[in-house]
């Protein structure tokens, strides 16, 4: 073996194990992103994440709670496991037709409220999904 032959095969090797960690880098930060995309690295969630926060903003007596939160508790036992592309239109669906129920069980003030109280609510929860 010549000299010339030892340093390319050093260079080489280096070059190898270079490309190795670089790989291993973005192996890391794809399964990162579909952990984030996916929903298994949310964080815990506080007492202002859950649908609860949302049903205090309104202000609503103790039956209509009760009423409302069957309602999103229903909701989100059918909706519990995870999506996939097909399943969206039924999704979109369901989400109308639990809509439709609040709707008939609030007046027009509490639903207002409700609206924009779940608007921030889910606003909270999808830029907690976002990786900066």
């Amino acid at each position: 073996m010549t000299m010339q032959s030892t340093t390319k095969d050093r260079w080489l090797l280096r070059l190898f194990v270079l490309c190795l960690l670089a790989l291993g880098f973005l192996a890391g930060a794809v399964t990162t992103r579909l952990a984030h995309i996916y929903g298994y690295m949310q964080s815990p969630m506080g007492a202002s994440d859950s649908l609860t926060w949302v049903v205090d903003q309104v202000g609503l007596a103790a039956a209509q709670r009760a009423q409302v939160a069957n309602i999103l508790n229903e909701h989100q036992a059918v909706n519990r496991s995870r999506m996939t592309r097909q399943m969206k239109r039924q999704y979109r669906e369901q989400f109308l037709e639990t809509d439709q129920r609040l709707r008939g069980a609030l007046s027009p003030e509490q639903y207002r409220r409700y609206r924009k109280a779940f608007h921030q609510w889910l606003k909270r929860r999808t830029d907690g999904l976002r990786v900066e």
